[in-house]
């Protein structure tokens, strides 16, 4: 059987419109993405400070049917104040969630917005990265943890690596700020000590 091929005006017409929606959308995707790129990085003095202040991660909501919310420890942000953060910068951006119905996983358009906001601040309080994705930020270095699991039960103990000091300071230029990398020689600085 070979390729279908559109061989009427009308079928060249509607492939045409949807040529251009598609290549419109690809064009918003490549905007958007690098949009979400900058605001990454203007979010990060934002995550250093809070991180710097000593919070680690956010306080637990109320569980279950309860409506009692648990005081924050001393290095969580209270949940209360996030939450009404998040409530009133969608309202002031005009993000309508759907607080009613239902979705397959028996939460509310809102509480599925809200539980993944909050799972990606917590992520960016642990490790200082952002990502809406968090699923997915967590699942990759547990699939290497696990790989590297398998590889030394199947061969034994792993040999090391050659210890290269300059490759490690250049990776990690690149990968962190300046003021992460200082923290980081801090930190290391008086584990030394």
């Amino acid at each position: 059987m070979t390729g279908a091929t559109a061989t009427n005006e009308i079928a060249n017409v509607e492939l045409a419109n949807d040529l251009m929606l598609f290549v419109g959308l690809a064009l918003d995707y490549t905007v958007y993405r690098a949009q979400a790129s900058s605001c990454k990085i203007a979010m990060t003095p934002y995550i250093e400070r809070y991180r710097a202040s000593g919070y680690t991660t956010i306080s637990a909501g109320s569980k279950g049917r309860s409506k009692t919310i648990p005081a924050p420890a001393q290095n969580e942000l209270p949940y209360t104040l996030v939450v009404a953060s998040f409530d009133a910068m969608c309202s002031k951006r005009g993000i309508a969630y759907n607080t009613v119905t239902k979705l397959s996983g028996g939460k509310t358009q809102w509480q599925n917005a809200k539980n993944q906001f909050l799972a990606s601040f917590k992520l960016a309080l642990d490790t200082g990265e952002w990502d809406n994705n968090v699923s997915r930020a967590t699942a990759e270095p547990a699939a290497e943890n696990t790989a590297e699991t398998k590889e030394k039960s199947k061969k034994g103990t792993r040999t090391p690596s050659v210890f290269d000091a300059k490759k490690i300071a250049d990776t990690m230029s690149a990968k962190y700020t300046t003021s992460q990398v200082k923290a980081i020689i801090a930190e290391l600085q008086a584990l030394v000590a």
